[in-house]
């Protein structure tokens, strides 16, 4: 490589690479291969990547102790791409007050704690959108939708089966109703 940077991956997650030295030192080691289906083959670590070429994957080293090197086969950016999501769907909501982004109650402005946010986030809900339409998706999903469309995620609904949180901009629908109890 061009970069001094050998095939093998140290860790997904990083994108971090084994360097030419650290390969060079391994490479005629005993390697115990998994492929994408769970198989294992006994190769050298230089083997390992050879295959691994053909299959059009990476090599990604999962461990390396004084008996053996064990490779996994996997799309390596592709991984990489799922736990950065996985990791913003679970950090999503959170704010530096403590309080997640979803509203318990949009007249009073309460929101859920973020202990009460992490408890329910992987949780069914029905997603109503500003249309009515409606998706099933978890809590931390409805988070990410509405973010995307600038809008405020509301739980209208909570019970043991389901949530239902309904999209709205709850600021403004905060001010009619304000308005609304003092034309009353």
């Amino acid at each position: 490589q061009e970069d001094n940077l050998s095939l093998v991956y140290k860790s997904v997650a990083s994108g971090e690479r084994l360097s030419q030295k650290e390969y060079n030192a391994l490479k005629d080691r005993p390697a115990l291969f998994v492929k994408e289906d769970g198989t294992t083959e006994n190769l050298t670590l230089a083997q390992c990547v050879i295959k691994a070429k053909e299959e059009d994957l990476d090599p990604v080293l999962v461990r390396q102790d004084e008996e053996m090197l064990v490779v996994k086969l996997m799309d390596a950016g592709k991984t990489r791409h799922l736990m950065q999501k996985k990791k913003k769907e679970a950090a999503v909501g959170v704010q530096e007050d403590n309080l997640s982004l979803v509203y318990k109650s949009v007249a009073s402005g309460e929101r859920l704690s973020q202990k009460e946010y992490n408890a329910l986030k992987d949780r069914p809900a029905l997603f109503v959108k500003e249309d009515g339409t409606t998706e099933n998706l978890t809590l931390a999903q409805c988070v990410i939708k509405a973010k995307e469309e600038d809008l405020d995620p509301v739980l209208v609904r909570q019970d043991e089966e389901m949530l239902v949180v309904k999209l709205m901009d709850a600021g403004k629908t905060r001010h009619l109703m304000q308005k609304k109890k003092k034309e009353a």
